[in-house]
C-alpha cells in the first residue's frame, strides 16, 4: 500500500479549519475524480466521510475500501445490503443506505454531498441522536448553504442535487458532479446544457422567512427535545428554529448539559 503522510479530513472539520473555496472546490474534484475511477471499475465505496479521506501535500486521497462491493462491470446496478447488515458511517449515509435498500454508485455521490456540504458550512446537513439523524436523512430537507455562509445560489443547487432523496434526481456520476463545480469555477451554470435528465432537479426553494409565532412543527419539534440529556438535541432545535420561541430555553439547557452556568 501507499504510504500517505498527510492528515485525515475529518481533522481538518474536527479542529474547524477552513479551507477556501478554491482549494475546497479542488479537494472536492479530486474525491470525485477517485470515485469515479474505483465506479469505472464496478466498485461502490458504502463509507464516504472525511475519516477515509487523507490531504496530502495539498491533494485529496481516498482510502478504506474496507465495507466496499463489487458491482456488476457496467458499475451501475447496485447490490442490496443484507438483512440486519446496515454498512456506512451514520452521519454519511444516503437514505437507501439507512433503509437497507439497493446501493450504487449514487449512494458514494450523497455521502461525497455531505463533505461538500461541509467544505461550505463547516456543518453536517444533517446531525442529531441515532434516531432523529436517520429520519431527518430519509425525511427531512436540510439547511440551504447559503442561508449559513455567503456563498452564491449555484452552491445551493450542487449541494440539492447531490443529496437528492431519490437517487434519480442525483448527480448519476461521480464525474457529473466534479463537471459541475468545474463549471462554477469557470463562472457558468452548474448545470449541464447537454444533460438529459431522469427525472426533474430538486426545486432549491428560498430561505424560509422567520416567524415569531409558534407554529405546530416547533411545538413538536421542541417537546421532543427540551427534556434531552444530549446537548446536540437541543443545538438541532437552534439551527432548525433560530428565532424560535424556545430560543434562550434551549440555550440554557445547553449550558446546563455542557457543565456551564445555566
Amino acid at each position: 500500500m501507499e504510504f500517505i503522510k498527510g492528515r485525515e479530513l475529518k481533522d481538518y472539520f474536527d479542529t474547524n479549519e477552513r479551507f477556501d473555496l478554491k482549494t475546497a472546490f479542488g479537494l472536492m474534484i479530486e474525491l470525485l475524480d477517485a470515485l469515479d475511477f474505483a465506479h469505472e471499475a464496478g466498485i461502490v465505496h458504502r463509507d464516504i466521510k472525511p475519516g477515509n479521506v487523507m490531504v496530502a501535500s495539498g491533494h485529496a486521497k481516498l482510502t478504506d475500501f474496507g465495507v466496499a462491493r463489487v458491482t456488476d462491470p457496467e458499475g451501475l446496478q447496485g447490490e442490496a445490503t443484507r438483512v440486519g447488515a446496515v454498512v456506512g458511517t451514520p452521519s454519511y449515509m444516503s437514505p437507501e443506505q439507512i433503509q437497507g435498500q439497493t446501493v450504487d454508485r449514487r449512494t458514494d455521490i450523497f455521502s461525497a454531498g455531505i463533505i461538500f456540504y461541509q467544505f461550505l458550512t463547516g456543518k453536517k446537513p444533517f446531525e442529531g441522536t441515532q434516531f432523529v439523524l436517520q429520519q431527518k436523512i430519509v425525511m427531512e430537507d436540510f439547511v440551504w448553504p447559503s442561508s449559513i455562509v455567503q456563498v452564491p445560489p449555484e452552491f445551493d443547487r450542487v449541494v440539492a442535487r447531490a443529496l437528492a432523496k431519490e437517487v434519480e434526481q442525483r448527480y448519476q456520476t461521480a464525474r457529473g458532479f466534479a463537471d459541475a463545480l468545474k463549471r462554477i469555477l469557470e463562472g457558468k451554470p452548474p448545470e449541464d446544457p447537454n444533460e438529459v435528465l431522469a427525472k426533474p432537479l430538486p426545486a432549491v426553494p428560498p430561505p424560509p422567512e422567520p416567524s415569531v409565532s409558534v407554529g405546530e412543527a416547533e411545538k413538536e419539534f421542541w417537546e421532543e427535545v427540551k427534556d434531552s440529556e444530549d446537548p446536540e438535541d437541543l443545538k438541532l432545535y437552534l439551527e432548525q428554529f433560530p428565532r424560535g420561541a424556545f430560543v434562550e430555553q434551549a440555550k440554557r439547557r445547553i449550558a446546563a448539559l455542557s457543565g456551564g452556568e445555566s
